[in-house]
């Protein structure tokens, strides 16, 4: 449900690393495959 959130509001995405203080940017696209790799749909 988040990922199809932040699709559904953003389109992309950027989250932060609490263990290694890294910022990960995620585009539209590496969402929507890390969604249908869970099973779930947008």
């Amino acid at each position: 449900k988040e990922i199809a959130d932040m699709i559904a509001a953003h389109g992309e995405t950027d989250v932060d690393c609490e263990f290694c203080r890294t910022r990960y940017h995620f585009t539209r696209e590496e969402l929507e495959q890390l969604l249908q790799e869970m099973g779930g749909t947008y």
